[in-house]
């Protein structure tokens, strides 16, 4: 059980690092002055809070022992 417990936090954490890489490419491969590049930027702020609040349950679930 423990060892669930220890793949199921590494692969999150490799998720929210994940998120965080796309989010920086995202916001820098396309231009806010560009109406076509504006939703591409929104979903990247998504992305980017997703893996914000990923990384705040998996501190939840690493504390609450």
């Amino acid at each position: 059980m423990m060892a669930d417990a220890r793949v199921l936090l590494v692969a999150g954490a490799l998720l929210c690092f994940g998120g965080s890489l796309v989010s920086v490419y995202v916001a820098v491969t396309h231009d806010p002055n560009r109406k076509e590049d504006r939703p591409v930027l929104k979903r990247g702020e998504y992305i980017a809070g997703g893996s914000v609040v990923g990384a705040l349950v998996m501190m939840y679930l690493i504390t609450r022992r």
